[in-house]
């Protein structure tokens, strides 16, 4: 007879703090540290959209929306440390695209849109086979257009245009 057992589930913050262990812990070499950086970086992006809710929810409470932006910007501060270590410690790994559009995203929230741009235009180059070639270029072209350069924002657009994986990008494009 099988006795039912149950498992407590580990909270976000037990969860953080046992990653952020074996990250301190681990040799650079081992291929589950990029694996962990990255896990960790995914929850601190969680808490950074659940602290983005929650300020919608509670716009009138300046109390909960200090405490809020203090979480937020700790939050974008350690995703940011977390992904450039990734980048950096493990500058082959196939998902790298990925981080450094995760990290572009992460400092346009930060509103530090030179960083952003400069992360695009490095996944276009380094990664041009990439499921997220088409947003950066887009967003590229969109900030080409807002500083009124329409050279590099029509051959950008061109791009998104000839891009395989344009999806909802190519009429936006087109548009513009």
């Amino acid at each position: 007879m099988r006795s039912n057992v149950f498992i407590k589930p580990k909270t976000d913050n037990e969860i953080k703090e046992a990653y952020t262990n074996y990250i301190n812990s681990a040799a650079k070499n081992e291929k589950t540290r990029s694996t962990a950086i990255n896990r960790l970086a995914e929850l601190e992006l969680k808490i950074i959209n659940n602290t983005l809710k929650e300020k919608e929810e509670q716009s009138d409470n300046s109390v909960t929306n200090e405490l809020n932006d203090t979480r937020y910007e700790a939050s974008l501060d350690k995703a940011i440390k977390l992904l450039t270590t990734s980048l950096r410690d493990y500058q082959k790994a196939k998902e790298n695209d990925r981080i450094i559009y995760q990290l572009a995203d992460i400092y346009t929230q930060k509103g530090d849109h030179l960083a952003s741009i400069t992360l695009l235009k490095k996944l276009v180059d380094e990664h041009p086979k990439s499921p997220l070639y088409a947003e950066s270029m887009f967003r590229l072209a969109e900030h080409s257009f807002s500083l009124g350069d329409y050279i590099s924002a029509e051959d950008a657009y061109t791009e998104v245009l000839a891009s395989p994986l344009n999806n909802i990008f190519y009429e936006k494009s087109l548009f513009k």
